[in-house]
């Protein structure tokens, strides 16, 4: 009578199972990870009914199972895959691999937000956190906040307005705070990265404080002062009928090298034994301020047609 081992006919499923897997994979497109994540108990099964078969069938003259050392290593072998499938599924690692295998990143509209600034607020503080934003101007009484996502794990329509912006008036300032985009930690380190436009209104001073390393700053209109912080690089594009004066700070002599500017000199520094470079550019009457404190390197990039 033929005998075989405890092993043998797991040992040949796994095979065929792995060989079926691989090829519904490769004919109809199915994800023969999820699928082998999903069946390989089935393994510990057939292995465990050899093990009972082997048990019923021991006490008889000749066995058709035996239980030899290679039977060890065929249930040691089995055993061990099958534990540690249990227990990367259980501590979510399965998944992770998973999700790092099919990422896939995502871009969409961020969900637009319109807030009204009410007539008792005289300043706007903008909180930008060193995040990615372009700031601009309009000539309503609200500020409006728009722009794109990229994610490798959130979907179109998961963001909601809270997710990117928060705003708190306290007095008569109000505060627009700009938040980073959810991150998601595990095997592979994800974040969301958000391209945002902030478009205030343009008769509210404005402060900006902890700007992105590089700040776009597109003013269309100007009817108040703005203050921007420390920041690495600015560009600036300044519209037709702005009356403003820019006016910059750096420790850089050769900062804003290709602006004819109409005043520059040297000034103290508060707390630096560093030279502190003044300059400044008018354009039209200059009844307004946008003042950069401390740039890097700095540029005005178009400026609109003028008489």
């Amino acid at each position: 009578m033929r005998r075989w081992r405890v092993g043998t006919i797991s040992m040949g499923a796994t095979l065929i199972l792995l060989g079926v897997l691989l090829m519904s994979s490769q004919l109809f497109g199915w994800e023969a990870s999820s699928l082998a994540f999903t069946w390989w108990p089935a393994l510990l099964i057939v292995l465990g009914v050899e093990v009972l078969v082997y048990i019923f069938t021991s006490t008889q003259e000749k066995p058709v199972v035996h239980y030899d050392f290679l039977s060890i290593l065929f249930i040691g072998f089995l055993g061990t895959i099958g534990i540690g499938l249990f227990l990367m599924s259980s501590v979510g690692v399965v998944e992770e691999v998973k999700g790092a295998i099919h990422s896939e990143t995502t871009e969409g509209a961020l969900p637009k937000l319109e807030q009204q600034v009410t007539s008792n607020v005289n300043k706007i503080v903008v909180q930008a956190g060193h995040n990615d934003v372009e700031l601009t101007t309009n000539a309503t009484d609200s500020f409006h906040l728009f722009g794109t996502f990229e994610s490798s794990f959130l979907k179109k329509g998961e963001l909601k307005a809270e997710d990117i912006v928060q705003v708190t008036s306290t007095g008569n300032t109000m505060y627009i705070q700009l938040l980073q985009g959810p991150k998601r930690n595990g095997i592979q380190y994800e974040r969301t990265r958000f391209h945002r436009t902030l478009s205030l209104p343009a008769n509210i001073p404005v402060e900006v404080q902890q700007p992105p390393n590089d700040l776009s700053v597109s003013i269309d209109t100007l009817e108040a002062d703005w203050v921007i912080e420390r920041t690495s690089q600015a560009v600036v594009d300044i519209g037709e009928s702005v009356s403003a004066s820019i006016q910059v700070e750096s420790f850089h002599e050769q900062v804003g090298w290709d602006v004819e500017w109409d005043k520059e000199k040297q000034i103290e520094a508060d707390q630096s034994e560093q030279k502190l470079y003044y300059k400044e550019k008018q354009y039209g009457e200059g009844e307004h301020t946008l003042q950069f404190n401390e740039l890097d390197r700095f540029t005005i990039e178009q400026v609109g047609t003028r008489n």
